[in-house]
């Protein structure tokens, strides 16, 4: 029986408790408002560090709704010389029990993983007992640099150079972006029906990630303990070419905050205009890249939403995190994009340290008072590595190994003094149902809908969020 070809590798996506729609990526994981579930994009990046002559196989047992037995039977039907899986804190039971039968099973495969989770020495140091690296970045994995794909190739390999965690990938304070080298991603393997994008206007999108990490320090967000690196401008073209003979009209930007550095983003940007691609596409905006000129030249580009971090009715709560935004530039940011033509969804906060019930009622009626076409209300969640986190540990309210919390209040929510979890779960939903059940909201989106598929994908999403808010329910982990 022949074996594996010399370049192999199998990512693997593993199943879900209660085939819950999670994303998992290097620098969060995140469970699904609505009906949508995101492409694995860090997946997707990642198959770009991998020459042409690698074969790469992809089992997405989130997508599949596959049990994990039914994804081990999958796993034993392929062949390959190195995998890689995704392990996050807010499955971390369940990923970790998946990650040690992996290995049980296949006690000679180098194993590899990612996940949110590992930013965190703890958790990284309890995994490096099953695995044989931990990937930082797929911008920074360079598996070409390992000679032949064994566990004793990893355990000798330089792992900085590598891409691969060591002591001190987490510690830099470095916010100036890095130019990285990135190849092709497969995007062809990545075409699963099931894929949403809640903004979407088609039904068939992909992700394309311009910059990983943010050149931002809001503490409250893992994204903050990356550092930012992007892609050359003409990588990004040509890779956008490539989509564009794939038949796919929709794309998502999957950048943090879009548009870091400018001078790139702005090249990419008219090189879109320029070649006539015709994308719709949407994508996270920080407020401070906002520029009018800036929004107008995303329009031209085809864009057609931004999301943008409000976070709370009162800026200066944020500037003990790092956050600063100035008074009325909301407003400002708000005001330009409806003069450039563009839609917005607010990100919002709710629950911050020293909030109690009024400011969060401050910040909903907030969200009510600007000129929004979506929001988006979070629990603030002790995410792995986040300011949150450590204040809560240091205050008692969790230990430094709890996991599962999400800003959906699907597993854990964290409470205080001040708000219970449970009633910071009610005034979420209140947020929720508040805001897009307004009857002259609901006239706008009908009237907004731009095609037959956008408003397919409209009404699935207003369903399955209202829903989860009107009969919401705990959630296995």
């Amino acid at each position: 029986m022949r074996g594996p070809p010399e370049n192999s590798v199998l990512f693997i996506n593993p199943s879900t408790p209660g085939n819950r729609k999670i994303t998992r990526n290097t620098d969060c994981a995140s469970e699904s408002k609505g009906n949508y579930l995101l492409q694995p994009f860090d997946f997707l990046s990642l198959s770009g560090a991998f020459g042409a002559d690698t074969q790469i196989h992809f089992i997405d047992a989130v997508a599949d709704r596959l049990s994990d037995s039914a994804c081990f039977e999958r796993i034993a039907l392929l062949k390959f010389r190195l995998v890689i899986v995704a392990i996050v804190d807010l499955t971390w039971t369940r990923d970790y029990q998946f990650i040690s039968e992996l290995r049980n099973k296949y006690p000679e495969m180098a194993i590899l993983a990612f996940g949110d989770a590992l930013i965190e020495d703890e958790s990284a140091k309890k995994l490096n007992s099953i695995v044989d690296g931990i990937v930082v970045s797929p911008f920074l994995f360079k598996p070409g640099k390992v000679d032949c794909w064994t566990r004793e190739a990893f355990q000798r390999v330089d792992r900085a150079a590598c891409g691969l965690r060591t002591e001190t990938s987490y510690s830099g304070t470095c916010k100036k972006p890095v130019l990285c080298d990135l190849g092709p991603p497969r995007h062809e393997l990545f075409k699963h029906v099931r894929y949403r994008w809640p903004f979407s206007r088609y039904k068939k999108y992909t992700t394309v990630t311009a910059t990983w990490g943010c050149p931002y320090s809001c503490s409250y967000c893992t994204s903050s303990r990356l550092p930012p690196l992007y892609r050359d401008h003409t990588s990004i073209v040509e890779e956008l070419r490539m989509i564009k003979a794939l038949g796919i009209r929709e794309i998502y930007f999957g950048d943090k905050s879009f548009g870091i550095p400018v001078e790139n983003t702005t090249k990419l940007l008219e090189g879109m205009i320029r070649e006539k691609m015709s994308f719709s596409w949407s994508t996270y905006l920080h407020p401070r890249q906002a520029t009018p000129a800036f929004l107008r030249l995303m329009k031209e580009a085809g864009c057609h939403t931004i999301i943008t971090g409000i976070e709370t009715s009162a800026p200066g709560r944020l500037q003990r995190f790092g956050r600063s935004i100035g008074e009325g530039q909301i407003e400002k940011v708000l005001q330009a994009a409806k003069e450039a033509g563009l839609q917005v969804c607010g990100d919002f906060l709710l629950g911050l340290p020293g909030e109690n019930e009024d400011d969060i009622l401050a910040t909903i009626d907030y969200s009510l008072r600007l000129a929004l076409d979506y929001a988006s209300f979070n629990i603030v969640a002790p995410l792995p590595g986040s300011s949150i986190k450590a204040l809560a540990v240091s205050e008692g309210r969790m230990r430094a190994d709890d996991h599962h919390f999400d800003s959906v209040g699907g597993s854990n929510v964290l409470g205080s003094a001040l708000v219970s979890a449970e009633r910071l779960q009610r005034l979420r939903n209140q947020a929720v149902v508040g805001f897009y059940l307004r009857p002259g909201y609901l006239l706008r989106r009908v009237l907004g809908v731009r095609g037959w598929e956008h408003f397919q994908l409209q009404l699935a999403e207003a369903f399955e969020l209202l829903f989860k808010v009107l009969k919401p329910k705990r959630r296995s982990v």
